[in-house]
């Protein structure tokens, strides 16, 4: 049987870099929503810390060229031992590490996005339950500056 390493991770920073939502349309908005997810991430060595952006947009359903709302998240992570784990690694993050803060990061923007939308007429957009292995890598080890 593998054995997962274990790994200490603290959230350090949550933060909404952006929100905006249109305003409601004159047709009624039904309770079926397109979303679309993006998320990179971003390798800090020197302070061992990744920062993970999350990025959302609802569309219509129909018409997916009308977006509705956007939501722009970001979440540093401080990772103990991010430099060995990264050497071990070729300067990558682990598989294993990187779904879990891509989980830790959608889960936590979904809360962020329920609240934001909290008494709109986008209340009933639930960002639905995503498997981090289904999120593409978009960017990697990007050196902090």
């Amino acid at each position: 049987m593998d054995s997962q390493p274990l790994y200490n991770i603290r959230i350090l920073d949550l933060k909404i870099v952006s929100f905006s939502i249109e305003d409601e349309p004159e047709y009624k908005v039904g309770d079926n929503f397109n979303f679309t997810i993006n998320v990179d991430h971003i390798i800090h060595e020197r302070d061992e810390t990744i920062q993970v952006n999350i990025g959302v947009i609802i569309c219509e359903p129909q018409e997916e060229n009308i977006t509705l709302a956007r939501l722009q998240t970001a979440l540093l992570f401080q990772v103990a031992n991010l430099k060995e784990i990264l050497s071990s690694t070729e300067k990558s993050v682990p598989e294993n590490l990187r779904l879990l803060l891509y989980g830790t990061s959608i889960s936590t923007t979904r809360g962020l996005l329920f609240s934001s939308l909290k008494s709109t007429y986008l209340q009933h957009a639930i960002l639905p339950t995503i498997d981090a292995r289904s999120m593409k890598q978009e960017q990697e080890n990007i050196p902090s500056v």
